[in-house]
């Protein structure tokens, strides 16, 4: 397997105790990785600090054998995406956000890929110039997730991304995240407090005292 994000030695210390250290790992291409711990153990931080939200204080990140500086932080964001559990959506429309995404990427607005995504995962209700102040949270976490979508990533990360969802909503984005990804090669870390035994991980990331340990998942069983 081919090695996408490699962590060697990465602390996270933003006042005088440290939230994560000395942290270490390889994600490969195409695996299922759930982060599990505690509340409060640092789950999002360890997903914030992969896709270079928040700035790690010692250790290497690298993308593809090269450093995340290297690479340039704006292309490593393209490639490792990472999705809130509320996101916040930008300009005064739904529109808005997927042009500004188009925009990223040097590409022309799509609206019929647009459209396509938002059948899918249920909102072919909502007119895409309809407010975002107008749409419930649920509705929000879809198009958030939407737009990182449009662009396939090499690393997605998932961050509650499913919290604001009733059961069949939740079933139905795994479902179209499983068959992305197999379409796509794309590695997928995820953190959620609902169960989802029905998703089965290569491995499981678990955050203890500031250290993470790594399992075998269900997938390799």
């Amino acid at each position: 397997m081919t090695s996408v994000v490699t962590f060697d030695n990465v602390s996270f210390k933003p006042n005088e105790e440290a939230l994560l250290s000395d942290v270490s790992f390889e994600i490969e291409q195409d695996e299922m990785i759930r982060i599990e711990g505690p509340s409060g153990s640092g789950k999002s931080t360890l997903l914030k600090l992969i896709s270079s939200l928040i700035p790690r204080t010692t250790g290497q990140i690298l993308f593809e054998g090269k450093s995340i500086e290297a690479v340039g932080y704006q292309e490593y964001r393209k490639a490792v995406s990472y999705v809130a559990q509320n996101p916040h959506l930008f300009g005064q429309t739904i529109r808005d956000n997927f042009e500004l995404v188009f925009e990223a990427h040097d590409a022309d607005f799509d609206e019929a890929k647009v459209l396509t995504f938002m059948k899918q995962f249920g909102l072919s209700h909502i007119e895409l110039d309809k407010s975002i102040h107008k749409i419930s949270g649920g509705e929000k976490q879809r198009v958030g997730l939407i737009r990182h979508l449009l662009f396939p990533p090499k690393v997605l990360l998932l961050d509650e991304i499913t919290s604001s969802l009733d059961e069949e909503n939740r079933h139905r984005v795994w479902e179209i995240l499983l068959d992305y990804k197999q379409q796509h090669k794309v590695s997928i870390l995820w953190v959620s407090h609902i169960e989802d035994n029905d998703i089965f991980p290569d491995r499981i990331f678990q955050i203890k005292n500031r250290a993470l340990t790594i399992e075998k998942g269900a997938a390799n069983d």
